[in-house]
């Protein structure tokens, strides 16, 4: 009879748990329904005031550009006449209505790239005229606070493959600010390198300003936080011009960056694929120089992956001693973190310290990794791996014990370019 009792007692507490439950999932369902709903009228709201900032924008063009162009004829027709205190008012006219008339056009543009309706069409650039163009363009701004602006570029035939008018628009907003931001007297200095070991170039404006501080450089990129410890952060902040450059340069498949330390001046760099051609012609003069050097792996970047340190030292110097540029690891893991954080034409594997051997490091990298560009090259003492390392993915494998000329061998068939003997 307690047992009875018992059992009745679980089914009916069972059955309030299970109405509760029903309740509360409708409950639950109903409130959901409510936040979608509130979800979509936000993103309505925020759609149509999108919208109504557009328009807005646009009509502000009109009457900015009637002020500019009054203020620039009343500057030609009557300047020279009109008293310093007079002509000074005329001046703040035209230089804030300059300085509107550049907001409203990054804001309009800055919406329109991240509404996704602004498009690269990317052709090949070269850099020198760009440079000149915004140099010469800005050097008025820079005499009037006799500022240096110089350019320095590794070769004069530099070209990256990308859209010109946002190229322009970039290193002018990057130019106008270092200007803006550094003191009379002050240097500004723009630098296009590239590294031969990487497809992109880049392109560095470098002033000695007011610099910023640290706890603001993370802000600077986004349009929608202003820096508030410090004004010069704050102004930058306020604008929308570096939040523009970020979004076009990485439409354009490249990306920006900053240093800066208070009180020694700002860094700005940003980095676009190099153009096809160049990039051919450029590494085949790199390799014609290797060879001259005796340097027939000039240029490439290796790993190195084994658990004995006299097997992975020697072979790793042999590699730089080729010209290569090697970075050593003794695990497994070790390897798999250097290759999801840096790219290398080719890694050398063979048994690794934690128990992993080279062919299942190869098919870790192929498969699970999706490391596709990079030669995996792996070392084998011939107890039958030779199988296993071919099926892992590999694309040469090499049995111990090897000399240099049969390392070289697979090691010169890799990279983002080729040299045969």
């Amino acid at each position: 009879m307690y047992a009875l009792l018992l059992s009745i007692c679980g089914a009916l507490l069972a059955v309030v748990a299970l109405c509760w439950a029903i309740r509360d999932h409708f409950i639950y369902r109903k409130r959901l329904r409510e936040l979608h709903r509130r979800n979509l009228t936000t993103q309505r709201n925020l759609r149509h005031l999108g919208n109504l900032a557009n328009e807005v924008a646009h009509e502000i063009k009109n009457p900015i550009t009637a002020i500019l162009c009054s203020a620039e004829t009343l500057d030609l027709l009557i300047g020279p006449e009109l008293d310093p205190q007079h002509r000074k008012s005329l001046h703040y006219i035209k230089e804030y209505g300059d300085n509107l008339l550049r907001l409203v056009s990054d804001f309009l543009d800055l919406s329109r790239v991240e509404a996704g309706k602004i498009e690269a069409t990317c052709e090949s650039v070269r850099l020198r005229p760009v440079v000149d163009s915004i140099i010469g363009l800005l050097e008025s701004n820079a005499i009037k606070k006799q500022i240096r602006v110089t350019s320095e570029l590794e070769a004069e035939d530099l070209t990256v493959f990308a859209d010109p008018k946002h190229v322009k628009q970039v290193l002018f907003n990057l130019v106008h600010n270092a200007i803006k931001f550094t003191p009379e007297n002050g240097e500004i200095v723009v630098s296009v390198f590239q590294e031969i070991t990487r497809r992109e170039i880049t392109v560095t404006v470098a002033d000695n300003g007011v610099g910023i501080p640290a706890e603001e450089l993370g802000k600077l990129f986004n349009p929608y936080t202003k820096g508030e410890s410090h004004p010069i952060a704050k102004e930058l902040g306020a604008g929308l011009g570096l939040a523009l450059c970020k979004n076009l340069i990485e439409l354009n498949g490249g990306a920006v960056q900053v240093e800066s330390e208070r009180g020694k001046g700002s860094t700005f760099s940003f980095r676009l694929p190099c153009a096809k051609e160049e990039w051919k012609e450029r590494v085949k003069g790199a390799v014609s120089r290797a060879y001259e050097r005796k340097e027939p792996l000039f240029g490439q970047r290796f790993l190195v992956v084994d658990e004995d340190t006299g097997s992975r030292e020697s072979l790793s110097r042999l590699i730089e001693a080729w010209g290569g540029v090697v970075d050593r690891v003794s695990m497994a893991i070790d390897a798999v973190e250097a290759l999801e954080q840096s790219s290398y034409d080719a890694v050398v594997i063979d048994d690794t310290l934690d128990g992993v051997y080279g062919h299942e490091l190869a098919r870790m990298i192929r498969q699970d990794l999706k490391v596709l560009d990079t030669t995996i090259v792996v070392a084998t003492d011939g107890s039958g791996h030779q199988q296993l390392a071919r099926d892992s993915g590999a694309d040469s494998c090499v049995e111990k014990p090897f000399n240099g000329k049969t390392l070289l061998a697979s090691l010169l068939k890799s990279g983002k370019y080729s040299v045969t003997h």
